[in-house]
């Protein structure tokens, strides 16, 4: 095991040294407190069709250790009030080619908890949102298979004694890898106009608002005339889930020409499922064209599988020099170190 120790908290992490491909069937972890203590716990929110999907957007249940709902596991981070100034909030790091990890009570101590993984995913069925969903059907009974030759996620515990150095904590960041991107310097930042936020309904124009190309040229000159760097076109720009087809309302080559006369860098919106059919097409494609970066959105898990999908849109993004925005994600985990192209994580309920 490796073990780091900060002014701010505590982290370890496994490691192998297999010549072989390895399958773990799971990691134990208990972390136990000495006290009852209050704590914030932000419960998965399960789907019908598989337990482990989750939008990671749930409300916090404010309450003891020992009231934790045994039938239940939650997400991190997990916050421990340990007195009236000092908490702990429990985390990882640098998930890579592996689960993300859940929290359940440990049943013995009641004062504790201990990990959770959604095992492999074997079988999926497309569904859902626009069938832009991938619902896990049958998962395996490990929750890795992996190179044997690695190390592991870090598990950390930071500590703070006012809530404010919380807000600053690094601690995710710093465990992460480096940079895997040499040259980051078209990596621009900014703020962007989104349709999807007002239904692409604008008013007082002399054309029908919707999802077409006088629309987006609206949006286009709102963002040059404000500063806004960037603008979305959200879901719907293209036909279907055939990523590599615009629908006939929109001329995608005219709204870049006219958003790069503007200064104004243009994104596009694009579901987990097709992309990931055809990643190095539609990223290539697009890139060429003069498109900025992706939202990609209803990934929903953070099984193995869908932890890899991140770190290949990431870094085949980066290859493209585009920029990436993940919603429906799973929490930071310093993904945007190692790829500093992935700017943006977000949650959001998914039906």
């Amino acid at each position: 095991m490796l073990f780091r120790a900060y002014d701010d908290g505590v982290a370890y992490r496994f490691f192998t040294a297999f010549d072989d491909e390895i399958t773990i069937e799971w990691e134990y972890a208990d972390l136990n407190f000495t006290q009852d203590h209050y704590a914030f716990v932000p419960y998965v929110e399960s789907r019908e069709q598989d337990e482990y999907a989750s939008s990671f957007e749930s409300l916090y249940s404010y309450i003891k250790i020992s009231e934790f709902d045994e039938e239940r596991f939650a997400y991190t981070p997990l916050l421990v009030e340990l007195n009236e100034t000092k908490k702990a909030a429990v985390l990882e790091a640098d998930l890579e080619d592996y689960p993300g990890r859940f929290l359940r009570i440990n049943e013995e101590t009641r004062c504790g908890f201990v990990s959770d993984y959604a095992r492999f995913p074997l079988e999926e069925d497309q569904g859902g949102h626009n069938d832009l969903q991938a619902f896990v059907t049958k998962r395996a009974d490990y929750i890795a298979r992996t190179g044997g030759n690695r190390k592991y996620p870090w598990c950390a515990i930071v500590v703070s004694t006012h809530d404010k150095q919380l807000i600053n904590n690094d601690m995710v960041y710093k465990l992460a890898s480096p940079s895997r991107i040499d040259d980051i310097s078209w990596i621009e930042p900014g703020q962007l106009a989104w349709d999807w936020w007002n239904d692409w309904n604008i008013s007082r124009v002399d054309f029908r608002a919707g999802i077409n190309t006088n629309t987006y040229k609206y949006y286009i000159d709102f963002a040059s005339d404000n500063g806004i760097e960037y603008i979305l076109l959200d879901e719907g720009w293209a036909q279907g889930t055939n990523l590599m087809k615009t629908i006939p309302e929109i001329d995608l080559e005219e709204i870049i020409s006219y958003a790069t006369e503007r200064n104004v860098g243009v994104l596009l919106w694009a579901g987990r499922l097709p992309l990931d059919w055809n990643m190095e097409e539609v990223f290539a494609h697009y890139a060429a064209m003069g498109i900025k970066g992706f939202k990609i959105d209803f990934m929903d898990r953070d099984d193995q599988r869908v932890v890899n999908f991140y770190y290949r849109a990431a870094r085949i993004a980066a290859e493209h020099r585009l920029l990436v925005n993940f919603h429906g994600s799973y929490k930071p985990t310093g993904l945007q170190r190692t790829y500093p192209n992935a700017i943006t994580f977000e949650r959001a309920w998914t039906l």
